[in-house]
């Protein structure tokens, strides 16, 4: 499995690269307000996926750097975020469903509504920001599985 530095760079790589065709297209077909929102919403949910990665997946939480992650953030609500997502990488198996960028996606936004609540109060208040945002976890989702794939395919060697 690629590591941690890997998937980062690669998240917010082609999170900037979706960025600006983003932009461009949401501007001319959105007007600018909703067209920066609809972006803005793109690359948040692009990066958020350093939180929300694929990797939750792994129940004990030591390949997931999204914990050591949250850590460093707050101890405490780095401890209470590797708790919550326990049983959710005990129901799922690693690089199984829970790794494909539609459904696996959609699984772990599910699961986390809780922590999402703020974004589920703006999906209310402003869908088009919410389903970019969700466009955007999709997006860096499937840049993750690639990476894994090309991993695998080149013997573990990223």
């Amino acid at each position: 499995m690629p590591g941690h530095k890997i998937h980062d760079t690669v998240t917010i790589v082609t999170t900037a690269a979706l960025a600006a065709p983003a932009w461009w297209v949401n501007y001319h077909m959105l007007g600018p307000v909703t067209g920066a929102a609809v972006t803005w919403g793109v690359i948040i949910g692009g990066l958020s996926n350093l939180y929300l990665t694929p990797d939750l997946d792994q129940a004990e939480g030591w390949g997931c750097y999204s914990f050591h992650r949250m850590r460093k953030l707050n101890p405490l609500l780095g401890a209470i975020w590797q708790g919550y997502w326990y049983k959710y990488g005990k129901m799922c198996k690693h690089r199984g469903l829970s790794h494909t960028p539609i459904v696996g996606t959609l699984g772990r936004v599910l699961y986390g509504l809780p922590w999402l609540l703020p974004l589920v109060l703006i999906a209310f208040l402003w869908w088009p920001f919410a389903a970019a945002w969700l466009v955007g976890l999709m997006w860096a989702d499937l840049w993750h599985t690639i990476m894994d794939g090309l991993d695998k395919a080149l013997g573990g060697r990223l």
